[in-house]
């Protein structure tokens, strides 16, 4: 597809989520009956919750289609997982790195181990428990 028609697509993307976060009193039976109807209801139908919070498009998914890119998600992730190892300025275990980035504790221990593989994250031992530091 063209620029044009990505950067058209990623705006009426933006313009379905604007109008959602105008209008909080739209019921989720409502929502449904939207989404079987023509081209916005399409766009609607595909919508994050990520979307609707931040109110604005997520970059990981294709505007066109609607759907996500896997490795872009997995990739802005583990920078937040990075990100959260730098900011602590100490090890940090999978439980304390999934607290501090708002996902579950398995969805931090796979990514620690990813980042470990990778040497971008390095494993410490402090007794039995792992704990994680920025390599």
């Amino acid at each position: 597809m063209s620029n044009l028609a990505t950067t058209f697509a990623r705006a009426e993307r933006a313009a379905v989520i604007s109008i959602l976060r105008a209008k909080p009193d739209v019921s989720l039976a409502d929502l449904r009956l939207l989404c079987r109807r023509g081209r916005f209801g399409r766009i609607l139908g595909t919508l994050t919750l990520r979307e609707y919070w931040h109110g604005r498009p997520d970059d990981t998914i294709d505007p066109i289609t609607g759907v996500p890119d896997k490795l872009a998600r997995r990739q802005r992730y583990d920078d937040e997982v990075i990100a959260a190892l730098r900011d602590a300025g100490r090890p940090l275990s999978h439980d304390e790195v999934a607290v501090r980035v708002g996902s579950s504790a398995h969805e931090a221990r796979v990514a620690l181990q990813r980042l470990a593989r990778e040497r971008r994250a390095r494993r410490t031992l402090a007794g039995r428990a792992s704990k994680y530091v920025v390599a």
